[in-house]
């Protein structure tokens, strides 16, 4: 399936498609292939180039905007896929980021610690509970801020993949 994105740069718009490792842009077809180094740094491979790219974004923004550094010059590019212009299309853009999805177990597994109650805030990162899976214990973390409403699960029971564990309002 081709997956169609916009990159602003500035006040250009760059529209591509990518599809099975080949970007098109700009009328142009080039092979493509992405390699993470390491958290933000990346070696972008496109038709016979190579270019070293480090990436920071700022999610509380709520957009997917990047600040991108290419041969030593900075600049910042927002990148929309074809989620972020169906909410543009629906007048509710950016609204995914701003706000916590209600927690789910990301795997089966018993709950070993509840480090949050119902009206605390929290934040992006900020440990939500201990999940004990495969003998290993897993912090659960927020994925965006926002408060709790409900604590739906207690220390000692099982839990199944996604199942509903906090609620935020």
């Amino acid at each position: 399936m081709k997956e169609e994105i916009e990159i602003l740069i500035g006040d250009k718009v760059l529209k591509a498609g990518i599809e099975g490792g080949i970007v098109q842009m700009e009328g142009e077809t080039e092979p493509v292939c992405i390699e993470q180094v390491k958290a933000g740094v990346y070696k972008v491979f496109v038709g016979k180039r190579v270019y070293d790219v480090f990436a920071v974004t700022d999610e509380r923004k709520g957009t997917k905007e990047v600040a991108l550094e290419l041969g030593g010059n900075r600049s910042t590019a927002v990148v929309k896929d074809s989620y972020d212009k169906l909410l543009e299309k629906m007048g509710i853009a950016g609204a995914s980021a701003k706000k916590a999805a209600d927690l789910k177990a990301p795997m089966p597994g018993l709950v070993r610690e509840v480090l949050v109650k119902v009206g605390d805030e929290v934040q992006k990162g900020s440990p939500l509970l201990v999940l004990e899976a495969m003998k290993m214990e897993n912090t659960v973390k927020a994925t965006a801020e926002g408060k709790v409403s409900q604590v739906l699960m207690e220390v000692g029971k099982a839990v199944e993949k996604g199942q509903i564990l906090i609620k935020f309002a």
